[in-house]
């Protein structure tokens, strides 16, 4: 079986400003198979919980 083209290289990280929902849109379009691939490569290492994107993006609270 041939070895999967390593695509992590290939995205933007973080994600690129959309000027709009259309461009967005056609963007994850684009690039759903890299973004299956480093899903499923996270899950195999272990690396995913749930609600990890909403922790991370949340403002942190006032001490």
């Amino acid at each position: 079986m041939p070895q999967a083209e390593d695509n992590s290289k290939t995205l933007p990280a973080p994600l690129p400003e959309f000027t709009s929902e259309a461009e967005e849109a056609r963007w994850w379009f684009e690039h759903q198979d890299q973004l299956a691939e480093r899903f499923q490569k996270a899950a195999a290492a272990g690396a995913l919980s749930r609600g990890t994107i909403a922790r991370r993006s949340a403002p942190e609270p006032n001490s």
